[in-house]
């Protein structure tokens, strides 16, 4: 019934909409129907009738079309109650709690239905006075209904609850189960559990092109769907209802949901505005305790879908067709994925909305928008709940250096809202230094002068420091946060972030946070040409980063500039460790192979520079050790680590001083100094050293020292005679081995571990015996050498078949000579010992006849 000319005229025009019949008049109605009606109320879409059918009791008819606002045709639930004695009076006793208020009317003047905003309604009750007392009726709302249904039924497979979604339409009912499936007290879990898997199965599936209303359910029924009380003339009963077959119904209750959640403000202003004391200033259009309330529901909701849908995944249905329940990925197309992910963003972004509206207004709105600018005020005064959800992000970061930016952004990330944190955060920033004095400040090493710029600096600093708060938070608690989303402005997946980021102050903070708190793995993971500028300038005298700028090098397969920063981070004085300056070292080399072919001379001559570096490094390590076993003070040791030291420097203030034997070698090894005389010098005083450090051991213990020491260092030296003269090596051995007296083949031995052969030592015994050195007459042991030879001999003849075919018979010849010459000078001496080695030597004599 539309009204032309106003409300507040009268209406001249009228149109006939709906004949109403009463209950049990209707063509399809049963023989039941109420006479003798005394009593009626109507109320906001319930009717009651009260009948006297007899002395003693009334009949109370009930009917109610709350459930089937939207139905094509008028559609109503009814019941009837027995009430003793004759009712006196009824009247509507429904409770009315706070957030009822958050009902507006339609545009035409009316209430909403009832299935709109049960989600903010108590059920409906009706108090009947008789001369019995007082009766209290109370009337389910759709909501209640489907909850008793399903602690009735004990699940969702239930026929009633079918029947219950295919009554209201799939996605009304769907709508009315979010509520269930969000609430959020634990005593109602199960039901909520049984709510969710309602929802999977009868509203996940894309339903078919049309949807047919089922037909009348019979009276008696214990579920009472609709009964049509006037079927419209030549229209059957069962009306079909064509619906968009491209989203389930689920995708569209929950769109639905969200939408009767945020009804009341949507289309309302951020601000209203009073006179105060004759000023005009701007108040909240709602309450903190209203914004709280509609913020809870909205993050129920947002908690729902994540958890429901898995993240970025689509929601997951449950297959009605297969009894077992399983669980399978809806395939639908992707505008219902995409416009999934938009709901998200738009849930993330209302809430950060409704959370900061309820921050401003339980701080004071008025005094905070008063301090605003004129062009601001009266554009906030405009704005509507939907401008300020949709577009309001730049309006709230204009106003932000106006608000306490600490209370705001906690206020912000207890909603997850970490991103509003970073972008309130900078925007304040931004607008309380627009001249970017404290970066020019920050760059220049905070000069002490500065002071427009110390004061630009602090005032950033208050702001980025918020930020490192949070994110220090986050670090400790081990929390992942949750990003919001904007709305994207397209169906699909959402827009990935930038690649790089820009050269700011606040880049350059947060750079030197992740450096501070040890994340230099997403530092370097960032993708920035202004990362290789902080790595290289810092505030405050601060060393530059190379330990990360040869791996940024790296990562961008810059390799010639990761070795370059690699061997400054070796050679800079400090008290990096000598071990860590040749992995530096190491790394360089392998950065330069890593490198693509060139040929150019300073690259071969950098190439060299770096392996020689390399070397001499290796030497210095060693040193180091070498003084860490002889007991160096930790200055001593303190002076090594400081830098990369000279070959020359090594040998005269450590190897030299200190005796370090094996390292002089290795020095003059590595200098290519081959003189013949140090050299032997070197190994004379080596051997000594190492009988030194064993003297109070055992004979056998002292020799195997020694033994092994030699083997170490014939791997290092063998190759080069230069710095491993065997005969000097052999003489200096076996004559303590004569002091020692000790057996006599170990030297031989040891040799043979060396990879030494035999017929080669036999040589070389061999020019030692006929030198005629003089210390063996001193040792008073003259024949110690041909004892030796009698052993080498021996072993040769006892492993002929280590000897090659054609060099048996030459040396065959060869050391029968010997033997020949060595029996003639035992025979003419009378040394005890002689005939003990002459007895030997015919021995060998005899087996070399057969060495063929």
């Amino acid at each position: 019934m539309p009204l032309v000319g106003g409300l507040t005229q009268r209406p001249s025009q009228l149109t006939l909409l709906h004949v109403r019949l009463p209950p049990g008049f209707a063509a399809n109605a049963t023989v039941y129907r109420p006479t003798k009606v005394h009593k009626a109320l109507y109320s906001h879409g319930t009717g009651v009738l009260c009948s006297n059918e007899s002395n003693e009791a009334d009949t109370v008819w009930t009917m109610s079309s709350d459930q089937y606002p939207y139905h094509p045709t008028l559609a109503e639930s009814q019941s009837t109650h027995a009430v003793d004695g004759f009712v006196w009076a009824l009247a509507d006793v429904t409770p009315q709690l706070w957030c009822s208020a958050l009902n507006p009317t339609t545009p035409q003047g009316t209430k909403p239905p009832l299935l709109v905003t049960q989600h903010q309604q108590s059920p409906r009750q009706l108090v009947l006075l008789s001369a019995t007392g007082a009766h209290v009726l109370t009337f389910l709302r759709p909501v209640d209904q489907l909850r008793q249904m399903l602690e009735e039924s004990g699940g969702a497979e239930s026929n009633m609850v079918k029947e219950f979604f295919s009554a209201m339409t799939p996605t009304q009912a769907c709508a009315t189960a979010l509520i269930i499936a969000t609430d959020p007290h634990r005593p109602n879990a199960q039901v909520a559990e049984w709510a969710t898997r309602a929802l999977f199965l009868y509203g996940a599936n894309p339903p078919p092109a049309p949807v047919t209303f089922p037909p009348q359910t019979p009276a008696g029924y214990n579920f009472h769907p609709t009964q049509v009380s006037t079927p419209m003339p030549g229209q059957a009963t069962n009306t079909a209802l064509v619906q968009d077959a491209q989203f389930s119904p689920l995708h569209n209750a929950l769109y639905l949901y969200l939408a009767r959640i945020l009804r009341p403000v949507w289309a309302s202003s951020v601000a209203k505005e009073t006179l105060v004391d004759g000023k005009p200033v701007l108040m909240s259009s709602m309450t903190a305790e209203e914004l709280g309330f509609l913020a809870e529901r909205v993050d129920l909701l947002a908690k729902f879908l994540l958890t429901n849908q898995g993240g970025t995944t689509p929601l997951q249905p449950l297959n009605a067709s297969n009894t077992s329940l399983n669980i399978t990925r809806y395939g639908g197309d992707g505008s219902e994925r995409a416009s999934l992910l938009a709901l998200r963003s738009l849930l993330s972004q209302a809430l950060e909305v409704l959370k900061l509206m309820t921050v401003l207004s339980t701080h004071n709105f008025t005094t905070i928008t008063g301090s605003l600018q004129k062009e601001i005020r009266e554009q906030l005064r405009t704005m509507t709940f939907r401008d300020l959800v949709l577009t309001g992000r730049e309006l709230c970061k204009q106003i932000g250096h106006h608000v306490n930016v600490n209370g705001i952004s906690s206020q912000l990330a207890s909603g997850g809202a970490y991103e509003g944190v970073v972008d309130l955060c900078l925007s304040v920033a931004a607008q309380r230094d627009p001249a970017g004095l404290a970066l020019h400040y920050y760059k220049n090493n905070e000069p002490a002068d500065d002071h427009q710029g110390y004061m630009a600096f602090t005032s950033r600093m208050e702001c980025y420091r918020v930020i490192m708060d949070q994110l220090n938070q986050l670090v400790g608690a081990g929390v992942v946060p949750r990003h919001p989303q904007r709305c994207p402005l397209r169906p699909g997946p959402p827009t990935p972030p930038p690649s790089t980021l820009p050269s700011t102050d606040a880049t350059q903070y947060a750079n030197q946070w992740l450096v501070d708190t040890n994340r230099t793995d997403r530092l370097l993971a960032i993708t920035s040409p202004y990362l290789e500028t902080f790595f290289l300038t810092r505030s405050n005298g601060q060393s530059p980063l190379h330990h990360l700028l040869w791996r940024y090098y790296e990562r961008n397969r810059d390799y010639f500039k990761a070795a370059k920063t690699l061997l400054l981070l070796a050679e800079q004085i400090g008290d990096t460790p000598v071990n860590v300056r040749v992995e530096y070292l190491s790394r360089a080399l392998m950065c330069l192979s890593s490198c693509e072919m060139n040929t150019a001379s300073s690259y071969s001559d950098f190439m060299l520079h770096m392996e020689e570096k390399k070397e001499v490094a290796r030497v210095q390590l060693m040193v180091l050790d070498a003084l860490q076993g002889e007991g160096a003070s930790a200055d001593v040791i303190a002076q090594v680590n400081s830098s990369l030291l000279t070959l020359t420097t090594l040998y005269e203030k450590f190897a030299e001083p200190w005796a370090l034997w094996e390292c002089k070698l290795a020095i003059v090894h590595c200098a290519g100094h081959s003189e013949p005389q140090l050299v032997q010098s070197i190994w004379t005083n080596l051997i000594d050293r190492e009988l030194e450090r064993s003297r109070v051991e055992p004979v056998e213990t002292r020799v195997d020292s020694l033994s092994s020491k030699i083997k170490a260092l014939a791997r290092l030296y063998c190759a080069n005679p230069n710095y491993f003269p065997l005969e000097h090596i052999i003489k200096e051995c076996e004559v303590r081995s004569v002091r020692l007296r000790t057996n006599t083949s170990w030297v031989v031995t040891a040799l043979q571990g060396c990879g030494i052969q035999v017929s080669r030592l036999i040589n070389i015994y061999h020019k030692l015996y006929r030198s005629g050195d003089s210390v063996w007459e001193v040792e008073r042991s003259p024949y110690h050498l041909l004892g030796v030879l009698a052993h080498l001999i021996t072993m040769l003849v006892d492993n002929e078949a280590a000897v090659q075919p054609p060099q048996k018979r030459a040396l065959r010849e060869q050391c029968l000579d010997y033997v020949a010459e060595y029996l003639t000078d035992l025979g003419a001496s009378a040394d005890a010992s002689a005939g003990v080695i002459s007895a030997h030597l015919k021995t060998c004599q005899a087996k070399l006849e057969r060495f063929v």
